[in-house]
Order: C-alpha cells, then sequence, then structure tokens
C-alpha cells in the first residue's frame, strides 16, 4: 500500500473485476487516477515518484500482461509530465482537478479500442 492509502494492484483488480472487458491498460491508467485522487503529493518530483512506485506495485503484483500495465502507466505519467510546464504556472491542486475531471485519456483509448480487430 502506498502513502495515499491506496492499494494500486487492488484497485487495478478491483477495476477489472467491475470491467473486465476493459483493456488493462486503461485499467492501469483508472488506478493511477485513484492514486492521483489520494494523493498530497506538492510537488512534480514527488507525484511522479508516487506514481511510478504505483505502477511498479501493479507491474510485479497483479496477474496481468505486465506490457500492458506498463504501458498505460507510462502514457499516464507522460501526460502528468509534458504539463509539467503548466504546473510551475498555476496552483498544483486545480491543475490535478481538471486533469481527474478531464477525459483526453479515457477518450482516447475508448476510440482506440472501438478501432481495435
Amino acid at each position: 500500500m502506498s502513502f495515499t492509502g491506496v492499494d494500486a494492484p487492488a484497485a487495478f483488480r478491483a477495476i477489472l473485476s467491475k470491467e473486465p472487458d476493459l483493456p488493462t491498460g486503461l485499467a492501469a491508467i483508472k488506478a493511477l487516477m485513484e492514486v492521483l485522487r489520494r494523493c498530497s503529493a506538492g510537488t512534480l518530483q514527488e507525484l511522479v515518484r508516487l506514481l511510478n512506485g504505483a505502477k511498479e506495485d501493479m507491474k510485479t503484483k497483479v496477474d496481468c500482461s505486465s506490457v500492458s500495465v506498463v504501458s498505460g502507466g507510462e502514457l499516464f505519467l507522460r501526460f502528468i509530465t509534458l504539463a509539467s510546464e503548466a504546473l510551475e504556472k498555476e496552483d498544483v491542486s486545480a491543475y490535478f482537478f481538471r486533469l481527474i475531471c478531464g477525459t483526453i485519456i479515457f477518450t482516447s483509448f475508448r476510440i482506440l479500442r472501438t478501432c481495435a480487430p
């Protein structure tokens, strides 16, 4: 369990049990979103360290394709780190609120999911 109070592997398994047809990469992103919701990191570096730890926990403690879990986690982390310039210019909590409420990642995966064979 991480210091956020969220057990990322347990959150991952709970998401997949509710949505068994969900791709594991997307389940990993949803689990990381749950970690982010409960996160108290004050800097980008703290946040990245926390999310990397959660991603590694999922990679080693879930019975799914580790490639999918890592890929979903990396996509999520890249989105976070690419926004670091925005984080420097505004309040971190306001940015996280918009990130959580946003649908960019989920919309992208839904499009990819409907296009997949």
